[in-house]
């Protein structure tokens, strides 16, 4: 789990706010700044982010407004990787979920809550 809160600062964005084209620069932004990103705890299978898989963004909600701050959250799909017993190979596996965020408006700065997803239960049959 990502036990610390996680901090960027977005710029691009912020002048497009209040506008449809808004989503879109977020996330790119976001895509510039994904190792950043609080998937790691998101993980659930005790590996890491693929760094070859860049992750998708999704469905921004923006559900409180306050002053010069926003909080939301959007969906994102990424791809884990686990180690295997070959040195060179992964077992990679894709997963989604959603990641909870506070904006400040004036700085562009985004605090990431800390986000898991459950732990997978694999089917008897599955391997």
């Amino acid at each position: 789990m990502h036990d610390q809160p996680t901090y960027i600062t977005v710029t691009k964005c912020l002048s497009h706010w209040g506008t449809s084209k808004f989503e879109e620069v977020f996330f790119a932004e976001l895509s510039e700044q994904d190792q950043k990103l609080p998937l790691q705890g998101m993980c659930v299978s005790g590996g890491y982010p693929s760094v070859q898989n860049w992750p998708e963004f999704e469905d921004l909600k923006i559900v409180k407004h306050y002053g010069n701050s926003v909080s939301g959250n959007f969906a994102v799909s990424f791809t884990e990787e686990m180690n295997t017993s070959c040195r060179d190979q992964t077992f990679p596996e894709r997963l989604s979920g959603r990641i909870s965020f506070s904006m400040t408006l004036t700085t562009g700065e985004v605090e990431f809550e800390s986000t898991a997803l459950e732990k997978r239960e694999y089917e008897k049959d599955e391997f």
